[in-house]
């Protein structure tokens, strides 16, 4: 029996339209009978108009089924009858990195400074400026960075950490995703493996970076009238941009 893929339900809205996405499932006979009674550009009142259909074989067959409404919840025109057209969407998102990797981290945030007894250490001038735990070799014969407050023998606290708990950092993540119309699948197959990994400066039509992009996916579909190219770029995390020792 043909049923919705749990949580295969997706939304993006962008600034004049509305695209939603569903994937079925079901057996691949199923999945063909569902097929031929929908039609690409057919329209219902709940998604707009239907735009693209993509099938995916397999033990259990998929059927990703996207639709596009205007922002006013009419039905939004198809796209431009010219190949090479490019449209594209823009996705941001949160990763969480070590409290380390934050620009101007500090040691004392997320450390106990510990001083020893029989030194007398007092709280050194440098506690609150120093953005690693190395310390010198004549340093660390009074002092200690600790993570954790244990008894040493020998060790006395003299400072706390400033952020107690925090251990990690939220970093934005830019992702491009852009859609280009092709003539045929030799043009898509060729424009996927020049694009793929490799580091581009600006993307879709001229959007340019904080640094700049890598092309880290793409997939190519049939929907029903021409083969559309999807890349997804990823943009660098500053303004060194990708590596270019490391990729293209």
């Amino acid at each position: 029996m043909i049923s919705k893929k749990y949580q295969s339900e997706a939304y993006e809205e962008t600034r004049d339209s509305y695209r939603s996405s569903v994937v079925y499932q079901g057996s691949r006979e199923e999945i063909e009978e569902f097929r031929n009674g929908i039609e690409i550009g057919s329209a219902n009142s709940e998604n707009g108009i239907l735009r693209s259909v993509k099938y995916t074989p397999g033990p259990i067959c998929e059927l990703e089924l996207v639709y596009e409404r205007s922002c006013d919840g009419g039905g939004v025109e198809g796209p431009p009858e010219v190949f090479g057209k490019k449209s594209a969407s823009v996705n941001a998102s949160l990763i969480s990195l070590p409290l380390e990797s934050a620009k101007n981290y500090r040691a004392c945030w997320n450390h106990y400074l510990l001083g020893k007894i029989k030194e007398k250490a007092a709280l050194p001038s440098w506690h609150k400026t120093r953005s690693d735990t190395v310390l010198s070799a004549e340093e660390a014969a009074k002092y200690q960075w600790a993570k954790e407050l244990t008894a040493a023998d020998g060790w006395m606290p003299l400072a706390k950490p400033t952020k107690p708990g925090v251990e990690t950092i939220d970093k934005a993540v830019y992702t491009l995703t852009e859609s280009i119309k092709c003539r045929n699948l030799t043009q898509g197959m060729k424009l996927l493996s020049g694009k793929l990994n490799k580091i581009t400066e600006s993307v879709a039509g001229g959007l340019s970076a904080d640094g700049n992009w890598k092309c880290d996916s793409g997939d190519l579909s049939w929907n029903g009238k021409y083969w559309v190219a999807r890349l997804s770029y990823t943009m660098s995390g500053d303004k060194k941009g990708w590596d270019k020792d490391l990729y293209e």
